[in-house]
């Protein structure tokens, strides 16, 4: 049983128990099979065919438990056309999908399990203490098959980064998910905390360039192992990088789905870099931009917050003021 193996890597990582699932609206796949749609052979919700649906049959069912009970189905179906075997888990944080054989399935659900309530926890001066929303978590097995269903959110052309994970939320109406690549089980646990945090900022419209450093603090924070190094030769990289329209690209976010490796590996380091230099030296001006990023633009949030517009801040981490 899948909840056995969720259990015992769990009770390893200290928790006593694993956290109760809701009771879902009682949909059959057969309802729902008509607001599936299909992208090399793997479904995928029409959100707006499922409320609408949802609007003559819900009822006075909790609109959020009769979505969630909408991508269940769906994972239902998922799992089954995905060539190798995978199985289902549900908690009151997760709808899942896993590898069947091999060690990611229960390192994926065990690492989603410990990042939620970590990242409850360490994120609460940015979210309060609203509860971060339940998410789909989707491990699949293969890349060739991770890539197809992938690709169904992607445009007809052009070129795409590498991932090995990918949060997906399709705004209010929707049911978000999150969709790992499990060929490199060592890879999982860090993807999961990664997407995760992203899904738990996701309302907050924190600039990319910010909340990408969060995302990597978050897993060191939730896996326990510290990756970040500051040493001359990456300021020196840094700063004969980032001028003109390259640091308007990191500000905008287009960095961190370049194409360009070098660009990529970058904006992902400078991210980090900018949190944890602001955290360590004015960390209640930081928290109070981040927090303000929830209802005023980045640049009047940073300049009321920390003095600064957010392009003055980025060039003035890496050494380039401009």
């Amino acid at each position: 049983m899948i909840w056995r193996w969720i259990r015992s890597k769990m009770m390893k990582g200290g928790a006593s128990k694993l956290p109760a699932a809701p009771m879902l609206p009682e949909f059959t796949r057969e309802d729902v099979a008509h607001v599936l749609r299909f992208h090399e052979r793997l479904p995928w919700v029409d959100w707006d065919l499922a409320d609408r649906w949802l609007d003559r049959h819900a009822g006075n069912v909790d609109r959020a438990l009769a979505r969630r009970s909408v991508m269940a189905l769906s994972l239902d179906e998922l799992r089954d056309a995905l060539k190798t075997d995978h199985r289902r888990w549900r908690s009151r944080h997760i709808e899942g999908v896993a590898p069947l054989e091999g060690p990611a399935g229960p390192l994926v659900a065990a690492a989603a399990e410990r990042a939620c309530e970590t990242l409850q926890k360490v994120l609460a001066p940015v979210r309060g203490n609203e509860p971060i929303p339940p998410v789909a978590i989707i491990a699949i097995a293969t890349l060739d098959e991770y890539i197809d269903f992938i690709s169904a959110r992607y445009p007809d052309e052009g070129e795409f980064a590498t991932s090995g994970g990918m949060y997906i939320n399709e705004g209010a109406g929707t049911f978000p998910m999150i969709v790992v690549s499990a060929v490199s089980p060592a890879a999982c646990a860090d993807v999961v905390a990664h997407e995760l945090t992203h899904h738990a900022l996701h309302d907050r419209n924190i600039p990319l360039c910010i909340e990408e450093g969060f995302t990597q603090m978050m897993e060191e924070r939730v896996n326990g192992a510290t990756r970040f190094d500051l040493n001359t030769e990456m300021i020196h990289r840094h700063r004969d990088h980032w001028h003109g329209a390259m640091l308007d690209e990191f500000i905008a976010g287009g960095a961190f789905h370049s194409p360009e490796q070098d660009t990529q590996e970058l904006a992902y380091h400078l991210s980090q870099w900018i949190v944890r230099k602001e955290l360590s030296t004015r960390s209640e001006a930081f928290f109070r931009f981040v927090q303000m990023c929830k209802d005023r633009t980045a640049d009047e949030a940073c300049r009321t917050a920390l003095g600064v517009d957010l392009r003055t801040l980025v060039a003035s981490t890496v050494g380039n003021d401009e």
